[in-house]
């Protein structure tokens, strides 16, 4: 059984992480323009009131945060995760699991930029429950309610905000109140 372990992030894990990014994440961001390092860095300095670096037998698995004010209501969630964690699906959404009940003692709502063309974040988002802004239903909570979701959104064109030199899916997650 593996050993997992969440501390606080640290800057030097931004480094390592840009190292070890999932290759569909890193073709996505390179492509619109950015430094992996830089956004990595950027979204770090910003989430001063939550940011965690995810460890499963001493190797970096993932980093994360929320960005904004400590004292709102909304946060705007991000994450980046290492190539390994594909081989350990199961672990990955109990994490987030985990890490989203801690963000929901002082967040009543994540809201989350799904960048095109990264496939296995927007399936990972749609799994947790994140939905697409403007969204009138509940989150869909079977496998063939998931996957409409995500074609829905691959041809949405409410919601898609400029990234860079392409665009992204503004999705949100209701913590409860």
């Amino acid at each position: 059984m593996p050993d997992f372990m969440v501390t606080e992030a640290k800057s030097y894990h931004c480094g390592q992480m840009r190292h070890i990014i999932r290759d569909e994440q890193k073709d996505v961001i390179v492509r619109l323009g950015f430094s992996v390092h830089r956004e990595l860095r950027r979204y770090f300095n910003d989430s001063l009131s939550f940011r965690r670096a995810w460890f499963m037998d001493g190797r970096l698995m993932a980093v994360f945060g929320v960005t904004g004010p400590a004292i709102a209501s909304t946060g705007m969630a991000w994450l980046a995760l290492a190539r390994d964690t594909g081989a350990h699906p199961v672990a990955v959404v109990r994490e987030a699991r985990r890490q989203m009940e801690d963000m929901a003692r002082t967040r009543r709502e994540l809201v989350t930029v799904i960048l095109d063309d990264d496939d296995a974040s927007l399936r990972f988002a749609i799994f947790l429950g994140f939905v697409p802004i403007g969204y009138l239903g509940s989150p869909p909570v079977s496998r063939f309610g998931r996957r409409n979701m995500h074609v829905e959104c691959e041809f949405q064109d409410t919601g898609r905000v400029p990234v860079g030199t392409g665009t992204g899916l503004v999705m949100r997650l209701d913590l409860g109140a």
